[in-house]
């Protein structure tokens, strides 16, 4: 479905993203999106250069770029969302909600397990 609307996994995830919180930096995206930092570089070049998103600096901190949707963007997800909620709901409806909670369970654990390995390794 996303490749048909011209947009990467990513790109949509980073739109979204930023449709929930607002304009946030590039640092704070990246870990909420779950993108690395040399990916979002590009994601936010690509998403910049079709009009989705807007990029500045921040004034106060002219090394820290901040990053919001733009009208375009938003009229682009709401576009798509409606047939992104139906694919959702029959993946819902395939493998049933309290199976695709426990598999986010299981993410959840497996994401913190890695980052006590992280820290452990680092400290």
């Amino acid at each position: 479905m996303l490749t048909r609307h011209g947009v990467t996994e990513q790109q949509w995830r980073v739109m979204r993203v930023l449709r929930e919180t607002g304009e946030v930096d590039a640092t704070k995206l990246a870990v909420i999106a779950c993108v690395l930092a040399p990916s979002l570089s590009r994601i936010l070049s690509s998403l910049k250069g079709s009009g989705l998103i807007h990029v500045r600096h921040d004034p106060e901190d002219r090394r820290r770029s901040l990053i919001s949707i733009s009208e375009s963007g938003e009229a682009f997800l709401k576009e798509v969302a409606p047939e992104s909620s139906r694919i959702y709901a029959e993946i819902e409806d395939r493998i049933g909600l309290e199976n695709i909670a426990r598999m986010l369970d299981d993410i959840e654990q497996l994401l913190k397990a890695l980052d006590r390995s992280a820290d452990q390794a680092n400290g």
